[in-house]
């Protein structure tokens, strides 16, 4: 999901980028391709504010919030995570994310809770 992407710093890397839409609809037939743009990818050729990826850490706990789903994988890069971590759910703890590192966590949404925050 676009939302989930690594915090863009205007590097232009060849991992920040996805392969179009149509190319991997055609490789992976059984993925719901739905909310990725079509198109080529321009997403990390610009730098993004930090309130940029504020507010996509908090559109993607609104999308966790929404899902009927109570197990969710998200996989995505350390800046993205870290922030997420550090800012949004107040991790105690080291909130760097290493290399292929795996964190078990459990969201709990407040009721009246808004603007995306969990603890």
């Amino acid at each position: 999901l676009p939302i989930s992407r690594e915090y863009s710093q205007g590097h232009a890397r060849p991992c920040d980028y996805r392969r179009s839409r149509e190319e991997q609809q055609a490789e992976f037939d059984f993925v719901d391709f739905e909310r990725v743009p079509s198109g080529e990818d321009t997403f990390a050729q610009r730098s993004e504010s930090e309130e940029e990826l504020d507010s996509r850490c908090k559109q993607l706990l609104e999308l966790l919030r929404s899902l009927p789903q109570q197990e969710i994988a998200v996989v995505s890069h350390t800046g993205l995570l870290t922030r997420l971590f550090t800012h949004h759910l107040h991790w105690q703890g080291p909130a760097a994310f290493s290399n292929c590192e795996l964190r078990s966590v459990v969201l709990r949404f407040a009721a009246a809770a808004a603007g995306g925050e969990a603890s």
